[in-house]
Order: C-alpha cells, then sequence, then structure tokens
C-alpha cells in the first residue's frame, strides 16, 4: 500500500515535468507553430487585408494631394507678364497666385504629412505582426525550458531557494510575453478593423470624393502636352485664374476634409489599436497573474485602488500649490522671502 502511493506521488510530482517537457519538444520541432497558424489563420488573413486595404487607400488619397502639389510648385514657380497682348513666362520667380493658394497649399501639406505617417504606421504593424511569432517562438522555448527545470528541480529545494525562484519568475513572464506576441497583438489589431469598418469607415467615402475634386481642379496634365512656351504661359494664366477662383470657394472644404482625415486616422491608427492594446493587456494581467501566482488579487482591485491613490495625491498636489500660491502654507517663494527678510 505504502508502495502504491509512493508511485502515486512520485507520477503526481513528475506529470508536470513530462508535460513541459512534451511542450518544448512540440514548439522547438515546429508542431505548435503548424497548429497556431491554422487556428490563427482566418484571424491573420483579416488582419491583413485590413492593413493592405489600408495602405492601398493612404495611396489613392495621396494622388491628388501630389499632384495639386506638383501643380501649385509650377505655378509658384513662374512669373507671367502681358506686354502688347503678347504674354511672356519668367521662370525663378514668384507669381502672385501663389500667395492666394497658399492657405489651401497649407492644408494639403497637413494632408500629405498624415497620410505618410499613416502608411508608415499601416507597414509597421505589418511588419510586427509578420514577426511575432517568431520572437514568441523564443520566449516560449524560454519559458518552457524554464518550467522543466522547475518542476524538476521543485521537490528537493526549498520554496525560499533564489535559484529556483528566479528560474520560476522567468518561465513565468516569458510565458505571458509569449502570449502578448501570439495572441494579443493579432486580437489588438482584428479588434481595431471591427471598429474601424463599423465607425469610419463610412467617412472614408467623402474624403476620396473631395479629394479627387481637389485634384481635378489642379490637374496640369495639357500643360505637359503644349509645345511652344508661350501656349505654356497662357495655359498657366487660365490655370491661375481658375485655381484663385477655386481656392476662394474650397478653402471651407479642404479645412474640414483635412480635419477629417486627421480625426480619421487617430481613430484608426492610434485610439482603436493602442485601446484595444490596452484592454487586452489589462485583461491578460488581471486573469493571469493571479492564475500564475504573479499576483494575489483579481482583475480590477488593484488598478482601482492604484486609480483612486493618485487621483488623491493629485488632488493633494494641485490643492497644496494653491495654498502656497495664497501664502497659506510655506512655500519655496515664501521661504526665499523670509530669508531675504
Amino acid at each position: 500500500m505504502a508502495k502504491k502511493r509512493g508511485i502515486q506521488r512520485a507520477i503526481f510530482q513528475l506529470w508536470p515535468v513530462a508535460l513541459a517537457l512534451i511542450l518544448l519538444v512540440l514548439v522547438a520541432g515546429g508542431q505548435a507553430e503548424k497548429a497556431y497558424k491554422a487556428v490563427l489563420s482566418p484571424i491573420a488573413q483579416y488582419n491583413d487585408t485590413f492593413l493592405e486595404t489600408s495602405i492601398r487607400d493612404t495611396a489613392q488619397l495621396m494622388l491628388p494631394i501630389g499632384l495639386a502639389k506638383g501643380a501649385a510648385d509650377i505655378i509658384e514657380g513662374t512669373t507671367l507678364q502681358f506686354e502688347a497682348g503678347v504674354v511672356f513666362a519668367n521662370a525663378g520667380t514668384e507669381m502672385e497666385v501663389g500667395d492666394v493658394l497658399q492657405p489651401v497649399l497649407d492644408y494639403l501639406n497637413i494632408a500629405w504629412r498624415i497620410l505618410i505617417l499613416s502608411i508608415m504606421f499601416s507597414i509597421v504593424t505589418k511588419s510586427v505582426l509578420q514577426g511575432a511569432y517568431p520572437v514568441a517562438h523564443i520566449m516560449l522555448l524560454v519559458s518552457l525550458s524554464g518550467f522543466s527545470l522547475w518542476y524538476l528541480f521543485k521537490p528537493w529545494l526549498k520554496e525560499t531557494n533564489a535559484w529556483l525562484f528566479s528560474v520560476e519568475r522567468v518561465a513565468k513572464m516569458t510565458l505571458l510575453a509569449a502570449i502578448v506576441f501570439m495572441l494579443v497583438l493579432p486580437f489588438s489589431v482584428y479588434l481595431a478593423a471591427h471598429l474601424s469598418r463599423a465607425t469610419t469607415a463610412p467617412l472614408e467615402a467623402s474624403l476620396f470624393q473631395s479629394f479627387d475634386e481637389v485634384g481635378q481642379h489642379f490637374d496640369m496634365s495639357d500643360f505637359h502636352s503644349i509645345e511652344k512656351i508661350t501656349d505654356k504661359a497662357k495655359f498657366l494664366y487660365q490655370k491661375s485664374l481658375e485655381l484663385m477662383k477655386y481656392s476662394l470657394t474650397a478653402t471651407k472644404d479642404i479645412a474640414l476634409s483635412v480635419a477629417r482625415l486627421f480625426v480619421i486616422k487617430i481613430l484608426n491608427g492610434v485610439v482603436f489599436p493602442l485601446g484595444a492594446l490596452a484592454f487586452l493587456l489589462w485583461l491578460l494581467r488581471g486573469v493571469l497573474y493571479p492564475a500564475l501566482g504573479l499576483s494575489q488579487t483579481g482583475l480590477a482591485r488593484e488598478d482601482f485602488k492604484s486609480f483612486v491613490m493618485w487621483t488623491r495625491s493629485a488632488d493633494k498636489d494641485v490643492a497644496r500649490e494653491e495654498r502656497e500660491a495664497l501664502g497659506l502654507l510655506p512655500g519655496p517663494a515664501n521661504t526665499e522671502k523670509g530669508v531675504n527678510s
């Protein structure tokens, strides 16, 4: 009977080691990667489609803005003179129409920078998602190796042993880091994509129409097909008058379109992904920290307590500064006055 109990006790102590070693072999051999990609393939495809669409739509918005910027550069770099009914063009100086178009060009430059940053963010996000599992793979190898050592030596060493405690801590923290790369990052983009398509996607349709209209007014394709310099000058004169009239009525619409573009890109590129990431990290910390023994409290108690303490300390600091300003408390300024007196 005692021998049977000893066998059961040995099995109970060794099965976590065996499980950790089996998982370590699966991760090292690539079977875990195949299973991971098979399970999360729909989410990965959805994220990739969303990011590719975002890059393509942003590049499409850049076309009319680029045409407008190029046309403005041509007009601003030319001076037109009229003498005896003949049009002359002198390069290298500025024309007054450039000053009239300056507000429109300022808004277009802002839109250009926003679109550049948006493309950069989408490309960086796509690259991070592509490299998420290779990083998580290393984290899993370290974590499972640590768990194997921890479960193997745990029955023979005291719980207060510094080496054993360090191995346990590293194994659990690297496991959390692997979960962040494997699950939290893809699901953050997935949630952000759904939020974007539900809220900001309808607003983007009007942006395409607005900026396409700008590109049509600034279209200079006919200018490049003209051969004679005098004909080019006449075309620039007519185009300048047209753009001056257009800028008087379109500046307000362009400003609203740029503001709408800024809001959409901030929501899609900052608020939605970072909000989803913060929520999932908070959820991960609240659920797995107690489960792994890294924290003794539940999901929201520590966060709520820390927030209350932070707000109270902030209120106290503000109240103290107000009292010091009124001279009711000995602050730095009052201390210096006392020393000087």
